[in-house]
């Protein structure tokens, strides 16, 4: 891999660990975009999940104590079956129409995330984490975007920075591994992504370091900010890529 390239790929890997770190999400959608300059979508996607699993293993067991064990039942218990979906589909389905319209709706649902300066003024219902877990289930699968719709359900829960983070950790953790899984099954994720994946580990590690102190430091107004500034990022990368792919010669 000439020189530039492989600086793009530990830049891509450390911003994503930072990422991750300090949200809880957002590893795949602040990496993809860099990685994808370099590297295939379809290989850069089990790349990344390769990546954050064993550094979610890391950052949900730090987290363990603040995690929310049943907001994170309700989202995995919609989030396997919505994973195993995602996977089936990412084989065929064509994305860019649904990419584009996701894209909008999570930058919208960033906006309203970033202007709440304190807790949600009426609290979401617990049923609805069933949803939000299949929803980023199914994104998850194909694409690699399982966060966007737990943190948009968790925002609306009355939770603590630090039990929101955790909890999301532990979520996205536990469907890195059931897509891993589909990934090598699928013969998607190869020995020479795996072994990429954890050579590229202790770049996210200083990433993963970094950004869980720069979370124990920022409160909370920041957080949410930054939180709802993540999604807007990720909605309008998703949706600036849809057009591309949808427009561009080639594509």
């Amino acid at each position: 891999m000439p020189a530039p390239h492989l600086a793009l790929v530990l830049a891509a890997i450390f911003w994503g660990a930072l990422a991750r770190a300090f949200t809880g999400f957002g590893a795949v959608l602040f990496a993809l975009p860099l990685l994808a300059l370099v590297l295939p979508v379809r290989e850069a996607v089990p790349l990344l999940v390769s990546v954050g699993l064993v550094n979610g293993l890391w950052l949900s067991w730090r987290g363990r104590r603040d995690a929310s064990v049943t907001e994170c039942r309700r989202l995995l218990l919609g989030g396997v079956p919505g994973a195993l979906a995602g996977l089936l589909l990412a084989r065929n389905a064509p994305d860019h129409v649904l990419r584009g319209l996701l894209g909008l709706l999570v930058a919208l649902a960033g906006v309203w995330v970033a202007r709440r300066s304190e807790g949600p003024e009426r609290e979401w219902l617990p049923g609805w984490g069933y949803g939000a877990g299949v929803a980023g289930g199914v994104l998850g699968g194909l694409y690699g975007l399982s966060g966007p719709a737990p943190v948009l359900y968790l925002s609306g829960r009355t939770l603590t920075p630090a039990v929101f983070r955790a909890t999301l950790l532990l979520y996205i953790t536990a469907l890195d591994l059931v897509l891993a899984t589909g990934f090598a099954v699928g013969k998607s994720l190869g020995p020479h992504t795996a072994a990429l994946g954890l050579a590229l580990l202790p770049v996210a590690l200083a990433g993963s370091w970094l950004g869980e102190r720069l979370h124990r430091r920022a409160p909370e107004v920041v957080f949410r900010r930054l939180t709802g500034f993540g999604l807007t990022v990720m909605g309008l990368v998703l949706a600036v890529r849809a057009y591309l792919d949808a427009n561009l010669p080639g594509n």
